[in-house]
């Protein structure tokens, strides 16, 4: 069975190795519209692992709740730095707002209701259409044709998948179980 903290231990230091090269890159050579941004969301996701491995540890309004939040705006800062890349324009601020209603049900569903049901289906669901907020900038900006925008899509909608029958496992199996259970299907979804 996978050890779950240690594999997110291993993808916080894939992703501050991502972060790191991704600056030594843009000393390099030039960097690209929405460069500094992507490097960004490699770093708060860094962070959001850091955060959610705290749990147990520290109380979820501490940990949990910033992990979460994190990791969507991780998601949100690929979509900025897509957008960016392929437009050199900025995104509308409209897909930013999200993180207000997202943010009052996780903080409700943490600290007044603790319901990790509920906060694993809004942040599956959330995550999920940041997830189709990327792929529709890559389909809608992006070369026709373009191969690694192809492979980028088919990743992404992976991903996809992943968080909706991680959101639909939550609500079936029982809410006092943990985030780390080494089930096979949990650590399956986690690799």
């Amino acid at each position: 069975m996978v050890d779950l903290p240690t594999l997110m231990i291993s993808l916080m230091i894939v992703e501050g190795l991502l972060a790191f090269l991704m600056v030594l890159i843009a000393h390099i050579q030039k960097s690209y519209p929405g460069f500094t941004i992507w490097t960004t969301s490699h770093v708060t996701l860094a962070a959001s692992m850091i955060f959610l491995l705290l749990r147990g540890f520290v109380p979820d309004a501490v940990s949990v709740l910033p992990g979460n939040l994190l990791l969507l705006f991780s998601l949100l800062l690929m979509a900025e730095s897509l957008h960016r890349f392929y437009t050199v324009r900025p995104m509308t601020r409209m897909p930013y707002l999200i993180l207000i209603p997202v943010g009052i049900l996780l903080l409700w569903f943490t600290v007044a209701d603790d319901n990790i049901t509920a906060r694993s289906g809004i942040i599956s669901l959330s995550s999920i259409l940041l997830i189709l907020l990327i792929v529709h900038v890559i389909r809608t900006f992006a070369p026709k044709g373009n191969l690694p925008s192809r492979y980028l899509t088919v990743a992404l909608l992976c991903l996809a998948v992943v968080m909706a029958v991680r959101g639909c496992e939550w609500f079936i199996s029982p809410e006092h179980r943990d985030l780390f259970e080494p089930t096979t299907l949990n650590a399956g979804l986690y690799v």
